[in-house]
């Protein structure tokens, strides 16, 4: 069950809230206001528990942060931005080892290239499709999961419309709506109302058209109005800039190594110098101290020689005086 906001907020104010703790809580806050439709604020929330989980190393935080963007890039249409924040998120589960992250990452991939219309061809398994959606009804009917229920409803009423069931399409689009409003999921508001309006519009029933046309048109300003269009483009500059700060700052620090680096050679090489200088010095007494005593040597072997015949003059002498 996903904390309320309410929750998050007092888990952020107690004593466990520094560190990964308040990165972890933040990131869940911005999910759970996601879910709320209050986009300006989720973005404000997960771009904060990215930094955190930077700062903390708090890779597998940093990667439900990246995710949760991800899903506001998605709900705001900005598929581009959206893919940059999934391939982020995948390539850090991955690195985690976390298969389910890391094939969820890999689907909201695909629901981003399908938005952009990238994937021009349709596969045609319906019957699969609608294999698939049922199974989520359920586990999201297990789960309480209102969100995932609504958004599984609304692709069911598409499909059903692309298919040419009109009747079934409205019944899943009503369902949608229904789900999406107990936990004020905007996106989908807005989607289901919308496709209730074309609905009845084809029907020839211009009230309910025009009902549902206002219900969409209202979800549609709750998530992209003038006002929160602003806040969101105020969030994304400073984020801009403080990227542009942080590319800054990496680059100075690293210019700061550089040069200390160079400093610590050049200490090195001068010490090494002076090594050598001081063995050159060494190696030169040495030899003088070498030839000083060679020459000592020497000159003592040539008084040696010098004596040795007088030597044996004295003796010869004394031989003869023996006799």
């Amino acid at each position: 069950m996903v904390p309320t906001v309410a929750l998050v907020l007092l888990l952020l104010r107690g004593r466990g809230s520094g560190g990964r703790g308040r990165g972890r809580a933040l990131g869940v806050l911005g999910s759970a206001l996601r879910d709320r439709g209050e986009l300006p604020r989720a973005v404000a929330c997960l771009l904060a528990a990215r930094r955190l989980g930077r700062v903390t190393h708090d890779t597998e935080g940093e990667a439900f942060s990246l995710n949760s963007l991800g899903n506001v890039s998605l709900d705001l249409r900005q598929y581009r931005q959206g893919l940059r924040y999934y391939e982020q998120s995948k390539d850090q589960y991955t690195r985690l080892n976390r298969p389910h992250w890391v094939a969820g990452s890999l689907t909201n991939l695909g629901s981003c290239y399908e938005k952009m219309g990238v994937l021009q061809a349709r596969l045609g398994h319906s019957a699969e499709a609608f294999g698939y959606y049922r199974r989520t009804l359920r586990e999201t009917t297990f789960t309480n999961d209102f969100r995932n229920r609504a958004v599984t409803q609304y692709h069911m009423a598409r499909l059903y419309n692309t298919l040419g069931q009109p009747d079934s399409s409205l019944q899943y689009a009503r369902l949608a709506l229904r789900s999406a409003a107990p936990v004020a999921y905007r996106a989908t508001l807005m989607d289901a109302s919308s496709l209730l309006a074309r609905l009845y519009q084809a029907r020839h029933q211009p009230d309910s058209a025009y009902r549902y046309q206002t219900l969409a048109a209202a979800a549609r300003d709750s998530l992209f109005g003038p006002e929160k269009f602003r806040q969101l483009q105020r969030l994304s500059l400073a984020e801009q800039q403080r990227e542009e700060l942080n590319r800054e700052k990496y680059i100075l620090q690293k210019a700061r190594y550089q040069r200390v680096l160079l400093l610590v050679a050049l200490v090195v090489f001068l010490i090494i110098a002076l090594l050598l200088g001081w063995a050159n010095r060494q190696h030169r007494r040495t030899n003088q101290l070498l030839n000083r005593r060679n020459a000592t040597i020497e000159a003592q072997r040539n008084e040696l020689y010098e004596a040795l015949p007088q030597l044996r003059t004295a003796q010869a002498q004394l031989v003869a005086a023996e006799k």
